[in-house]
């Protein structure tokens, strides 16, 4: 969130707001149900031309000045169906059913949770080590400069060895659990892209 700056930082929805309940946020559909009952464009031409509720509009982000909320073009974009499917694909009838239901979105959000949760890294962890100077009188000499280059040197290619050797360990595992799936009914099996079946 730091693109709105310090001056204009806010919540993207009230329900988000650290004070939105005696407990903190809440976590819930309010995100997708906003573009339904706030934005009355229904198409990005019309948006583009009068771009309802945002009271300030900047190159990638809108603000809402009045409830003090922001928004990323990116988080906009859902709020309408695709112009053109082959080249950018709908996530619009997505949005409309989870406003609709908050279980199904709570229930789909999990799910996706759990799967790339599930594409972590396996490295191991070491213990860090005592940091101790190894200058006298606070100035690198020259010498040290360049021992400093080599340790980092030899440092950053171990990494780089250490994750290709496990990303070559999970390749089938990503793989499996990346598999292209069916996006009309993706995260429900009883959801279609035309609603229940």
């Amino acid at each position: 969130r730091n693109i709105f700056g310090d001056a204009h930082k806010g919540v993207w929805i009230p329900s988000g707001a650290d004070d939105a309940t005696p407990n903190g946020p809440e976590f819930n559909n309010d995100f997708h149900v906003y573009f339904f009952e706030e934005v009355p464009a229904t198409k990005t031409y019309n948006f583009a031309v009068d771009p309802v509720p945002f009271s300030d509009v900047f190159p990638n982000w809108f603000r809402e000045e009045e409830e003090e909320e922001n928004f990323l073009d990116t988080d906009i974009v859902l709020a309408f169906p695709s112009q053109d499917e082959s080249v950018h694909p709908s996530f619009h009838k997505f949005t409309r059913k989870f406003a609709e239901n908050n279980d199904n979105f709570l229930t789909s959000f999990f799910s996706a949770l759990d799967k790339m949760s599930k594409l972590g890294v396996r490295a191991r962890l070491s213990k860090s080590r005592e940091c101790r100077s190894n200058c006298s009188d606070s100035r690198l000499t020259d010498s040290q400069v360049q021992d400093l280059r080599d340790k980092l040197g030899e440092a950053l290619h171990k990494a780089e060895e250490a994750v290709h050797e496990v990303q070559l360990e999970r390749k089938e595992e990503v793989k499996t659990l990346t598999t292209p799936v069916d996006m009309a009914s993706w995260y429900m099996n009883e959801w279609t892209a035309d609603g229940l079946i």
